[in-house]
């Protein structure tokens, strides 16, 4: 076999793994301090797993964390985990508005805080356990158990939803006459701070609405602080932007290639 690959989980766009761990997963129960475990008092826990695709490698303690190494075995591609420690929904991770994914062969680092153990596992728990709970592949097939699968799938349906229409009010602020003005900006932050996250939905894809939202309120944000009007010629040297906006030198560049990113997610999901 060839060497394994290492995907750091730094990979990872922040913004979609925050929104799905704050849409997807159910509340822990509240725990009273004094059935909570110390974090020095938290042992080296065990790995379980309901997937066969995501398969266990090792587990060691580094500093304040837990570093899980996970192995896919299988031959599809992994675009999204579930995992909970001491039985109790803790975090999930969706590469698919990134470029990355669990390729078959690779490993990927799952980074478990202390914190997340001590808060989790009672003193009544013997050993702490981290838990696979579901996979999805990039074939939108999932393993595991299903429930938290769906939420993955629900988030998506919810951020496909939302981006079609920020497409559509992009897609108008590039046919009018200022579009390559500062206040383009303006105007279509106000219209996608207005778009709604509908209510009869279910919860994963209001997430998913919401999330779509606030990944474009942030681009718009930063096209708004390193296009070239905003800066002077003399600091704009120093300026730097993200990697989405590479090359792009005019406002309506930005706001055309955040639609042409859009699609891309569209169409593959």
């Amino acid at each position: 076999m060839t060497s394994l690959t290492i995907l750091s989980t730094k990979q990872r766009l922040f913004i979609v793994s925050s929104v799905v761990l704050g849409t997807i997963l159910l509340t822990a129960s509240v725990l009273s301090s004094s059935g909570r475990r110390s974090q020095h008092e938290v042992s080296l826990p065990t790995v379980k797993n309901k997937t066969s695709s995501l398969q266990f490698i090792a587990i060691e303690k580094l500093e304040t964390k837990f570093v899980t190494r996970m192995q896919n075995t299988s031959n599809k591609a992994i675009t999204a985990y579930v995992m909970a420690a001491c039985d109790v929904p803790e975090s999930s991770t969706d590469y698919s508005i990134g470029p990355d994914s669990i390729e078959p062969g690779k490993v990927v680092e799952i980074f478990t805080p202390v914190r997340a153990l001590s808060d989790k596992c009672t003193s009544a728990t013997t050993q702490p356990s981290i838990t696979i709970l579901a996979v999805v592949f990039d074939d939108r097939s999932t393993e595991g158990d299903y429930g938290w699968a769906k939420g993955i799938l629900d988030d998506r349906r919810g951020l496909k939803i939302q981006l079609k229409r920020i497409n559509r009010l992009l897609r108008e602020a590039l046919g009018r006459a200022d579009r390559d003005e500062p206040k383009a900006i303006a105007r279509l932050k106000a219209e996608i701070s207005s778009l709604p996250i509908d209510e009869g939905e279910e919860p994963a894809v209001r997430g998913g609405l919401s999330a779509a939202k606030q990944r474009v309120l942030f681009y718009l944000t930063e096209l708004e602080q390193w296009h070239p009007s905003a800066v002077s010629s003399a600091s704009a040297q120093n300026v730097s932007s993200r990697a989405e906006f590479a090359g792009v030198t005019r406002i309506e560049e930005g706001i055309a290639r955040m639609a042409s990113l859009n699609e891309n997610w569209i169409s593959k999901y």
